[in-house]
């Protein structure tokens, strides 16, 4: 069945199991009551087995820890006013 799951999305380098073939959407982050923060959210089949994918995020002017080439884009959020974040996929 395909449908769409959403991950919490950790500063600096992340991994998180999706299932296989799992096409990423979007990043935002979430203010308010119940669970703030920065997510990401995937097409996924839930069929298909589990693997895991690395992702960055970091803030505008960090150095970025490898090759921008290895780096898919995900979107910019931006967690405050004062803050303004961006999620990059590592390619496998």
């Amino acid at each position: 069945m395909k449908t769409v799951w959403k991950y919490k999305v950790e500063p600096g380098a992340f991994s998180v199991m999706i299932p296989e073939g799992g096409t990423v959407l979007s990043v935002a982050y979430r203010h308010g009551d119940g669970d703030p923060g920065a997510f990401l959210w995937v097409i996924v089949d839930t069929d298909k087995p589990l693997e895991r994918r690395e992702f960055i995020a970091m803030g505008t002017g960090h150095d970025i820890p490898v090759l921008p080439s290895q780096l898919r884009f995900v979107g910019t959020f931006f967690p405050s006013d004062f803050i303004v974040a961006h999620l990059f996929e590592v390619k496998q």
